[in-house]
């Protein structure tokens, strides 16, 4: 995740990895995140990750993706 956030750090991230539209580094990125949350890691160093990570979730494509949706995914508490 530092080297992610470092990468992002350039002027040229938007609102999402590469601008202001989502790109495949994105859903990449989506993945990083929630399986990170999904450890319980502390993502407060990445918070450029995190915020795209977060845009993108609010997208109905990414948000429909969600391994939460899934029918058999566990519960969260």
């Amino acid at each position: 995740m530092r080297a992610i956030e470092t990468h992002l750090a350039d002027k040229r991230t938007g609102k999402f990895c590469h601008g202001d539209t989502p790109t495949l580094a994105d859903v990449c990125l989506v993945a990083q995140v929630i399986g990170a949350r999904g450890q319980q890691c502390d993502l407060t160093p990445y918070p450029t990750a995190v915020r795209i990570a977060d845009d993108c979730l609010k997208l109905p494509p990414f948000a429909s993706a969600h391994p939460r949706q899934r029918p058999d995914a566990p519960k969260q508490s």
